[in-house]
Order: structure tokens, then C-alpha cells, then sequence
């Protein structure tokens, strides 16, 4: 079967079948088994979901160009781009469904991650990062084709509005560059999974220039042949110790982490984050800051802008018109209700913020609270007792620009 050609809109299906793009709208089996089940609120087994899942896989393609028949669709990415907008829509009809909406947007994050996980045993996905933006890019479009279009927002407002975004990306941009991984053959690596899928990322000589900047530490560096070897063989002590990984095989600088998300040491690591598909260290921490500061701007101002002109009196109406009155009603729905999901997104994003202040404050990570927490050395879960790096506020925000956090050691070298 596989020796035969495909028209752009035929593949072969999951069965070794001849099958076409049409065929998405035949009868599924396990889709009428969970219909079934639902309705008599009985449990569905995971096997049962896993079965629609893979159906679901592979009927949803798109024509191919390349003559090898229609191309399959990645559901973790395309998830965003149908569910982000079609619960909006369905949001507009009234504010029970805009509440009911933002109910269930959250719920199916976990749900689809959490089921995501346990099919692919993967715990890295991109399907935080498109969702977030898909949801900008939605929000933007909606804000200059409706807000700006129809109402009587200032010149100044949009222009404030889009320079934000524009910088916003800037910096998301910068935080998903190296983090600061210690091991230069796992750096590459990381960088393609990272970028991989837009085709943006390239080794360029700057990159390799930047990294030269920050020396690798490897096992050899540290140890003389005999102490490698014994490490190898579990009988040198820092095989026992906190500060040696296993999987890198070095011995971690002061502060700097293993990420099991990522599988990499990071330098100066504070934390995975799902919503940038990244890590964030020692080189991404202020533009990480500095997307997060932009994020709750452009969300809570262009929120504000938005329910303050779907609320003006003066919104342009034809009472003469019913139909233009049915779309002017869909229209304000529609951008009542995205106001609301992006304050909500805003909300949980300034309390993020506000943790990161909080621990740049007194010069602390998230893995070093995390830590301390353990041992019952923080108070309210994010103060650590006795912090010897804390060197005051304004030194500390002083050191976090400069990059000048790090403690060195006689295996650190910067």
C-alpha cells in the first residue's frame, strides 16, 4: 500500500487502508462508545480515550503538496487553534456561557495535558506555548478589527497597544533563548527542540560567541582520571553528594539545577515554565521577567479598553437594521467575552510576577525556596530564614540586572 500514490487529499489510515480526507465524518466507534456512556453517567476507561484519540489523530490531515497524500495534524499544537476560538464564540452568546467558558477552558488544559502525558510519557510540550499564543494573536486581531474599528478608541490607545505586544514578543523571544545549559552537547539539542518547530532557530557564530562567554564545566575539569573513575563507579564521594548529576555526569555549579523536564543542568536555575516551552536561568531570567511585566500590561489595559468601549452608549448602531443589530450584539459578546478570559489569564499571571519580585527581592530562586522549604526554612512559603545571599533590595535587584547572582566557588568559572 505504501508503494501506491496519493492524490492530495487521500492517506493511508491507521488500518493500512486507502482513505480520504471525507472519511473524518464517517461513524466512530469509540466516540459512540464514550456518547453512550455519558449519557448513562457511567466511567469512561482511559483505553477508551486513548482509542478516540488515535482515531481523531489520524482523520485529522490536511491536503499534502509534496504528493505523498494528505499531511497528519499535531493535536497538541493544533488543539489551541480550534478550542481557544470556538469556546469565545460560543462565550458570546450570554454571560452564563462566559462564565461556563471560563470554567471549562482551565479544566481542559489539565485534562488534555495531563492525558497528553500519560500517552506519550513525555513531559515537555508546546501546547502551553501555542495556546498562549494563539490566545495573544486572537486577542489583538479582535482588539484592532472591533475595538478599534467601531469604537471610539484614541489613536494613541492602539498605538500604545501594539507597540506593547510588539515588545512583548521581543522579550518572549529573548526568554526562550539559552538558559544557560551547562553541558554544550545537550545545549544544541535543546535549542531544536525548543525552536525547532518554527524553523527559526540557527546556530549562528553570535550564538556560539555568547556561549563562549560561559564556560562548560565538565567532569575532567575538576577531577584528575582517577577521581573520574571512581565517580563512574559510585565510590568517590561526590557521587553521593547533592551537587553531582547523574545524567549530566558534572558537578553542578552553586545554584544551578537539573530540570527532569528538560533533562539539562540550567545555571542559576529558578524553574521550568510550561508557558515559554523553556527553563528559566541564568541567561533568560530578565527577559523572562520582562515578558511576564508585559503580558499583565497588555492584558489588564487592553482589557480595560475593551470593556470600557463595549460599554459606551455611544457604540455605533443601526436600530433600522436587525441584522446589523444581531452582529453588533455577536460582535460585543465577543469582545465582552475575551475581556474576561484575558483578565483571568492576567490574574494568574500577576501572582507569578509577583512571586518572581518577591524572590529577586532577597535574591533567592524557586528552586532555593523550594528547598529551604523542605527543611522548614521559609516562612508564608516564599521567605527564606537566614539567607546569606541576601544582600539587601536594591543590591539585589542591582546583581539580578548586572548578572551578578551567582556565588562562585572553586567550581564555578564564569
Amino acid at each position: 500500500m505504501a508503494q501506491e500514490v496519493f492524490c492530495c487529499c487521500e492517506y493511508e489510515n491507521r488500518q493500512g487502508e486507502r482513505s480520504h480526507l471525507l472519511a473524518c465524518c464517517c461513524d466512530c466507534e469509540a466516540l459512540d462508545q464514550i456518547a453512550d456512556r455519558c449519557f448513562k453517567c457511567e466511567s469512561i476507561p482511559p483505553s477508551l480515550i486513548d482509542n478516540f484519540l488515535d482515531t481523531l489523530g489520524d482523520r485529522c490531515r490536511i491536503p499534502g503538496i509534496t504528493g505523498g497524500g494528505a499531511l497528519r495534524v499535531n493535536l497538541e499544537l493544533a488543539t489551541p487553534l480550534v478550542v481557544i476560538p470556538t469556546s469565545l464564540i460560543l462565550a458570546s452568546i450570554g454571560p452564563i456561557t462566559t462564565f461556563c467558558v471560563l470554567l471549562f477552558l482551565p479544566c481542559f488544559c489539565a485534562f488534555f495535558y495531563s492525558t497528553w502525558k500519560r500517552r506519550t510519557n513525555k513531559l515537555r510540550t508546546k501546547f502551553f506555548f501555542i495556546w498562549g499564543l494563539v490566545s495573544l494573536v486572537f486577542m489583538y486581531i479582535l482588539f484592532e478589527l472591533v475595538i478599534c474599528g467601531y469604537t471610539r478608541v484614541s489613536y494613541s490607545d492602539n498605538i500604545l497597544m501594539t507597540v506593547a505586544v510588539i515588545g512583548m514578543l521581543v522579550a518572549l523571544k529573548f526568554a526562550k533563548q539559552d538558559p544557560g545549559v551547562l553541558v554544550e552537547d545537550k545545549r544544541e539539542k535543546y535549542m531544536q527542540d525548543s525552536y525547532g518547530f518554527f524553523g527559526v532557530y540557527t546556530n549562528t557564530e553570535e550564538q556560539k560567541a555568547e556561549d563562549e562567554d560561559f564556560e562548560v564545566i565538565q567532569m575532567e575539569d575538576v577531577m584528575n582520571e582517577e577521581e573520574t573513575d571512581a565517580v563512574i563507579k559510585g565510590d568517590h564521594p561526590l557521587s553521593k553528594g547533592d551537587n553531582w548529576c547523574v545524567k549530566c555526569e558534572l558537578q553542578k555549579p552553586p545554584r544551578s539545577g537539573h530540570c527532569n523536564v528538560c533533562d539539562v543542568c540550567i545555571a542559576d536555575r529558578d524553574h521550568h515554565c510550561v508557558w515559554i516551552d523553556s527553563c528559566v536561568g541564568r541567561k533568560n531570567h530578565r527577559s523572562f521577567l520582562v515578558a511576564m511585566v508585559m503580558f499583565v500590561f497588555v492584558g489588564c489595559y487592553g482589557s480595560y479598553v475593551t470593556l470600557a468601549a463595549v460599554c459606551d452608549p455611544a457604540w455605533p448602531h443601526d436600530p433600522f437594521c436587525p441584522s446589523y443589530m444581531a452582529y453588533r450584539e455577536f460582535k460585543w459578546g465577543l469582545c465582552y467575552a475575551s475581556a474576561w478570559y484575558t483578565l483571568l489569564v492576567c490574574c494568574i499571571m500577576a501572582v507569578g510576577l509577583v512571586h518572581q519580585i518577591v524572590l529577586i527581592s532577597q535574591n533567592a530562586t524557586s528552586q532555593e525556596v523550594h528547598r529551604a522549604s523542605q527543611t522548614g526554612n521559609t516562612c508564608w512559603a516564599i521567605f527564606i530564614h537566614k539567607n546569606s545571599r541576601n544582600n539587601g533590595l536594591i543590591q539585589n535587584w542591582r546583581d539580578f540586572v548586572l548578572y551578578k547572582r551567582s556565588s562562585r566557588s572553586e567550581y564555578e568559572t564564569v
